[in-house]
């Protein structure tokens, strides 16, 4: 199972819930008011691996946020959303239906920018649900947007039959050191996701901002449909996501680049990407090379592009500051392996960042969802994370490359 299969947009119908607010909530706060409709994908993903068998039909699963024109909550002028998606399977430990996905905040600058997103969050189903071969074609689910953050929904929500598609799931490709200096690689096939991924939530204690307070949003220029897909291969996330930064800030600058095939190939030779890794070797890109390969790749083909890594928890508002400037970011994340060491990662093209709370990040990323299968295709997703160490749930943002044109 390749997994890449049609698209089906499911409409949850208006759910006037009574929420909880928030404990935190002053007396004189108004109580969350649920959005009128919303419209989502439910997915179930075949876990891919390279060397081993897929894991298909996994416990991870994804919501796709299908904007439309309607959806006004979520413009930043109208203060965003919270989205909340509450499924009907039983979570053990609250013996109530499963809230999976928990805050995720969502803002747009317009209309013309909101419709053109579609943004995707990435959770594990609870035990005992098996880590794969349990194929789901249907589930109650029950989607709200709220204008304030909540603890918990009040219960039962009404759960509407929601078709279930299946997709297939394999990026990545980084090479780095761990802790006792011995060199790991590869993507998410090293990852430990499919068998301890839990809800979609922000790190505690922060459930959101303090009352009153609006999250801090910074956009890419050009929104996710704006920007370009890539056919990966294996191991080929870094020069992928420098193809669509480059790519992207050079048709805003009106300047024209080579074909983006070109593009993509020449990168992979001047980051020195392993594609094809040898006995005994792991596939991937160095953090220096990917760095050192962008800028002399735009040196070599005359583009104004100057790019530098950043690292630790100011790189996070500094890369803020540069989507906010027009410039352009790529990620740098790192999963935890199933021994609990670090194994595997991946790098990816910025298109938003969303500080929520005091020290905690919302940070929107564009990728292939499958390497090596020849679609050029990009999907964006969500992780939040704390700056203070860079974690989230399941992996580490290690630091992020940051581009800005240099106008002479």
């Amino acid at each position: 199972m390749s997994g890449r299969r049609g698209v089906g947009v499911i409409v949850v119908p208006s759910l006037f819930v009574l929420l909880l607010a928030l404990a935190a909530l002053p007396s004189a706060a108004k109580p969350p008011v649920a959005q009128q409709t919303v419209a989502v994908r439910l997915i179930q993903l075949d876990w891919l691996r390279r060397e081993e068998p897929a894991i298909e039909c996994s416990r991870v699963f994804e919501v796709q946020v299908m904007l439309r024109g309607s959806d006004r909550q979520l413009l930043e002028a109208n203060g965003g959303g919270w989205v909340n998606v509450v499924l009907d399977i039983i979570d053990p430990e609250t013996n109530l239906p499963y809230w999976a996905v928990r805050n995720l905040f969502l803002s747009y600058p317009d209309v013309p920018y909101m419709v053109k997103s579609r943004p995707t969050a990435q959770f594990g189903l609870p035990w005992p649900f098996p880590v794969g071969g349990n194929c789901v074609t249907s589930m109650g689910a029950a989607v709200v947007v709220t204008p304030e953050p909540v603890l918990e929904p009040s219960w039962p929500p009404p759960l509407v039959p929601t078709v279930v598609e299946r997709e297939g799931h394999l990026v990545g490709g980084i090479i780095g050191i761990d802790e006792d200096g011995n060199e790991f690689g590869g993507g998410s096939e090293n990852a430990d996701v499919p068998f301890m991924l839990g809800p979609w939530e922000l790190p505690p204690p922060a459930a959101g901002p303090p009352p009153g307070v609006r999250p801090q949003s910074t956009w890419s220029p050009t929104p996710w449909r704006g920007i370009l897909d890539v056919s990966e291969l294996n191991y080929g996330c870094a020069p992928a996501a420098a193809t669509r930064s480059i790519k992207t800030v050079m048709k805003n600058e009106r300047k024209k680049t080579e074909p983006a095939v070109n593009m993509y190939n020449h990168l992979i030779d001047d980051m020195k990407t392993k594609i094809t890794p040898g006995p005994g070797e792991v596939g991937g890109t160095k953090a220096e090379n990917m760095n050192a390969g962008k800028n002399q790749y735009c040196y070599d083909h005359d583009l104004p592009i100057n790019s530098e890594m950043q690292w630790g928890e100011d790189s996070f508002a500094a890369a803020s500051e540069v989507l906010g400037r027009g410039g352009d970011v790529e990620l740098w994340i790192g999963w935890t392996g199933t021994d609990g060491r670090p194994n595997g990662g991946h790098a990816a093209m910025v298109t938003g960042m969303k500080q929520v709370a005091p020290h905690i990040w919302q940070i929107t990323y564009v990728d292939d969802p499958v390497q090596g299968d020849g679609v050029a295709a990009s999907k964006e997703h969500v992780i939040v994370v704390s700056d203070l160490n860079g974690y989230f749930t399941r992996g580490k943002v290690w630091g992020f490359m940051l581009e800005e044109v240099e106008h002479f």
